[in-house]
């Protein structure tokens, strides 16, 4: 498995390449909900996104696995839990919350917001649009100052200063991971150049007494 920190200004995120067998199973959920919306249930009320498909996913044991490695080896180096085993007085465990899918169509966005839980993740699915087109959008500006389709992160530096960093998504993210905290706020930019969904997974993970021996 391919683990890459990625290093903020004070604060490190993880990516990682999600399997294959795990993006399969992803790809058939998304395939058949955009042949039946109906059939799905809408999350659009709960989340920030300002899309029209937002739908709560089922429990994917294959995933919740997956994503519980990934959060623990990441809890492990930040320490992000263990202000918690001091709250409970005992341990504490990283329990997986429900996921949800989202598909955001071309000017649809995410705005600048936040999670509950402890760790959230973001898997890519599909990433329809090329970033040298959408860089098109705009031709008084430097390619790479343009935001279309960008993954961003909004947080205070070591300066105290809010500053922003993005991941400049385009197909080649296709099938990756990001953990991050889930207090970490973010945003998602609209893309305009195809008239295709992007797909996306996302989830958190919360922290829980520890029941075990």
């Amino acid at each position: 498995m391919s683990i890459e920190p990625l290093h903020l200004d004070g604060i490190d995120v993880l990516m990682a390449d999600v399997p294959p067998s795990i993006m399969e199973i992803l790809g058939s959920i998304a395939d058949s909900m955009e042949n039946s919306w109906d059939e799905s249930k809408n999350w659009n009320s709960t989340l920030a996104g300002h899309l029209l498909h937002q739908y709560q996913l089922d429990d994917i044991p294959e995933l919740n696995s997956f994503v519980l490695e990934l959060a623990t080896m990441y809890d492990r180096h930040h320490r992000l839990s263990s202000s918690f085993s001091k709250v409970f007085s005992k341990k504490v465990q990283l329990s997986a919350d429900r996921s949800w899918i989202n598909f955001q169509g071309p000017t649809e966005y995410n705005p600048v917001h936040g999670h509950s839980g402890l760790i959230s993740w973001v898997i890519w699915v599909k990433i329809p649009y090329n970033r040298i087109e959408e860089a098109k959008c705009f031709p008084d500006r430097n390619p790479e100052d343009v935001l279309n389709g960008d993954f961003q992160f909004v947080y205070t530096n070591h300066l105290g200063r809010i500053t922003t960093s993005q991941l400049a998504l385009d197909k080649e993210y296709e099938g990756k991971i990001v953990l991050f905290p889930s207090t970490m706020m973010h945003a998602v930019y609209p893309f305009y150049t195809v008239d295709s969904y992007r797909v996306s997974v996302a989830g958190n993970v919360y922290v829980e007494e520890y029941n075990g021996q």
